[in-house]
């Protein structure tokens, strides 16, 4: 019976060639651009979502409360070493201090070579269990981080210093801040994540960088580059965890003309809160979305007016159809059928259209968005979705009116 019903379909497409033609390429529209919006929504929607545990993973942030409220990434530096012996909400504590465009020394067979590193990262070795990076080379990374002069690379800045990956042990210099020796190689940072770093060295050397972030005594200022991340407890209270560090602030500066509230920052905001540098508005997510779906449905109301506009000229098929004992919900089915071969067809056609408009839309938001159709589940559950979504809304409407044709 199916295979009925798609034979006839297609031979009442092939006799109404036209009308196929404009269906398919204003449905094959509106679904493609549905798919880009898809694929940058759940690029987004997918950052730092990856590391295990990550609903306990917060960064502690900063309210500055003067005559207006400010908001800043980071909290005095000194505040992570006191979290971590004084109080028992967290599980693990990291601090990170991110420094750009360092000049970075290679000495290869009696040559020096120099690059310029976009961002290298200091931090505690805790930082590597509260985050999942994963290792391509070397072993105990957490432990032997915890020594001074020693350094973590991924696959592609171990290329660029050295041309290969196999580079445990050998060193490098960071201009005048020391030699650092690697011992671990990560694999390269994936696009769906905050965390940017492609070499990692021992937080014991913070001094080298920054003298006065090193110091255990650095109360004074909040550094936007320097964060602490910690995983929580499984059921530690947050708004108590956040009280605690109220009452710590007004016993360290009781008298301070402006007023620190230390916050919790869920690593799910990270990326979506302007306030704390996040590069995504989640109401542009929201926005986005929502073009989506009215691009789509927008297709589908052209698609219903143009079946319906052709209701009366078949309406001869379908009285014929009922003299000869066909049921309406055999006719219904015939109609959606042909519906069902008209969306197929655009749903193949918005794939490639898509695939050739994502170029476009990574040069634009300098992004590497693609559409991964066997590797990504998101993918995979959304075109069979939009297809039979499409069918349905853009079919059984026209199917209804035309098989009550007289």
């Amino acid at each position: 019976m199916i295979q009925n019903y798609l034979l006839v379909a297609l031979r009442n497409i092939s006799r109404y060639m036209s009308y196929a033609v404009i269906n398919v390429l204003g449905l094959a529209l509106g679904m493609a651009c549905a798919l880009v919006i898809f694929a940058l929504v759940s690029h987004h929607l997918s950052y730092d979502t990856f590391h295990p545990d990550s609903d306990r993973i917060y960064r502690w942030v900063t309210e500055q409360r003067r005559d207006d409220i400010s908001y800043t990434a980071a909290v005095p530096p000194s505040l992570g070493k006191v979290i971590r012996d004084d109080y028992t909400f967290a599980e693990k504590v990291a601090r990170v201090g991110i420094f750009y465009d360092e000049v970075v020394y290679v000495n290869e067979k009696s040559e020096t070579k120099k690059f310029t590193q976009p961002t290298i990262g200091l931090a505690e070795p805790e930082y590597f269990e509260i985050f999942s990076i994963p290792m391509m080379h070397g072993e105990d990374v957490v432990t032997l981080l915890a020594q001074s002069n020693v350094a973590i690379v991924t696959e592609k800045a171990a290329k660029k210093f050295f041309g290969t990956t196999d580079v445990i042990d050998k060193t490098f210099r960071v201009g005048t801040r020391g030699e650092f020796r690697v011992v671990g190689v990560m694999k390269d940072i994936p696009d769906n994540t905050d965390l940017r770093p492609e070499v990692y060295i021992s937080y014991a050397n913070l001094k080298a960088f920054d003298g006065q972030l090193s110091s255990e005594n650095a109360w004074g200022g909040l550094w936007s580059n320097f964060s602490t991340y910690v995983r929580l407890k499984p059921g530690a209270n947050i708004p108590e965890a956040e009280s605690a560090m109220t009452e710590f602030r007004k016993k360290l500066r009781p008298n301070a003309k402006n007023i620190h509230e230390y916050k919790l920052q869920p690593l799910s905001d990270v990326h979506f809160n302007p306030h704390y540098g996040g590069v995504m508005n989640m109401r542009s997510i929201v926005a986005l979305s929502v073009i989506g779906i009215f691009l789509v449905i927008t297709a589908c109301v052209n698609f219903v007016n143009l079946s319906t506009a052709r209701a009366t000229s078949r309406s001869r098929e379908v009285g014929i159809r009922k003299v000869l004992g066909g049921l309406r919900s055999q006719i219904l089915w015939q109609f959606m059928a042909e519906t069902f071969v008209i969306t197929l067809i655009s749903t193949i056609i918005a794939v490639a259209v898509a695939s050739a408009l994502l170029p476009l839309v990574n040069s634009e938001f300098k992004s590497r968005l693609a559409l991964d159709f066997f590797g990504d589940w998101r993918l995979m559950v959304f075109i069979p979705s939009l297809l039979v979504f499409v069918t349905f809304v853009s079919g059984f409407y026209p199917c209804r009116k035309q098989e009550q044709v007289d």
